[in-house]
């Protein structure tokens, strides 16, 4: 169970580092294309409206191609160069004894039981959600589906 527990706090940071970013630029980009369509909505055809609305379709769409090492946008950024740091060691050596040290017995170390952080609750609430959603479509579709036969 603690493994579990470890997988999905691991899986849920993954998630999140992934998923704000672009939840906040589709927000960001909803609003102001709802503002743009409400100050507009008079002045400007429906079809340029409905072209606006595909930009947050493509916003939606591109993120995970452009982020992906097969993408051409993965090798545009050039990476920092990693500086290691220069670690010299000096040994010396003494004639004397080695000073004897008092024995204490070595202390049990027990980790403490890990809870699930913020993170993983987020990916296992958008993996229910899904499951609703999934199950919803699929109780449509057989309900039109019985529709269908009778008719």
């Amino acid at each position: 169970m603690n493994s579990t527990i470890e997988i999905l706090n691991h899986l849920g940071s993954r998630f999140l580092n992934f998923a704000w970013p672009m939840l906040w630029q589709s927000s960001l980009l909803i609003v102001m294309l709802v503002v743009i369509d409400f100050l507009f909505r008079r002045r400007i055809r429906a079809s340029i409206r409905y072209a606006l609305w595909l930009i947050v379709l493509v916003k939606l769409c591109l993120p995970p191609t452009l982020a992906l090492p097969t993408s051409p946008a993965w090798w545009w950024h050039t990476p920092s160069p990693v500086v290691k740091p220069q670690i010299q060691y000096t040994v010396t050596y003494d004639a004397q004894p080695l000073p004897e040290l008092p024995q204490r017995p070595t202390p049990i170390y027990v980790p403490p039981q890990p809870a699930m952080n913020g993170a993983a609750w987020c990916l296992a609430a958008s993996g229910f959600v899904t499951a609703l959603l999934l199950a919803g479509l699929l109780l449509r579709w057989v309900q039109i589906a019985g529709r269908v036969q009778h008719a």
